[in-house]
């Protein structure tokens, strides 16, 4: 497993655009401190130097964005990508983005797990509803979830 954590903005190595680099990961966790919208797009490299990922897992507590302009790579597909788990989402529009995207070019996606709950630390979510804002932001998130993405996930997954 591969775990990948992002304090700042990325630049995008030309490391990881070299096919072989992560030939042989099954598993990629992804989590970004600072705002998706510079960084998101190195997902799908990552994914390209990785063709034999099964499980991505995201990991982002970001307040949404509006008016992205995400420019994905063309004729990709994660032809081995089974897993998706996006935790501490808030209905962020750039893990939106992000997903639409692997839900387009993940031909054999079984499983889509998406969790509201707050993100801190490493590998630690909690979830405090006592405070009103976690309960916002989660009935947000769930709501966005259901609107936008639902009617997008195939029937397969």
């Amino acid at each position: 497993m591969l775990a990948l954590q992002f304090p700042s903005r990325l630049q995008v190595s030309c490391v990881l655009l070299h096919t072989g680099k992560f030939a042989g990961l099954k598993e990629i966790a992804l989590g970004v401190v600072t705002s998706w919208k510079k960084s998101i797009r190195f997902v799908d490299l990552v994914l390209k130097a990785a063709p034999l990922v099964e499980t991505l897992t995201a990991r982002g507590n970001i307040r949404p964005l509006k008016n992205l302009k995400i420019r994905w790579t063309k004729n990709f597909a994660a032809t081995r990508l089974r897993t998706i788990r996006i935790r501490g989402f808030s209905g962020e529009s750039e893990l939106l983005q992000l997903l639409f995207f692997l839900l387009r070019s993940s031909p054999v996606l079984k499983t889509l797990l998406i969790d509201t709950g707050r993100v801190r630390g490493k590998n630690r979510a909690f979830l405090d509803f006592k405070r009103p804002e976690d309960a916002v932001r989660c009935n947000f998130a769930r709501e966005v979830a259901q609107t936008h993405l639902a009617p997008n996930v195939p029937s397969t997954v």
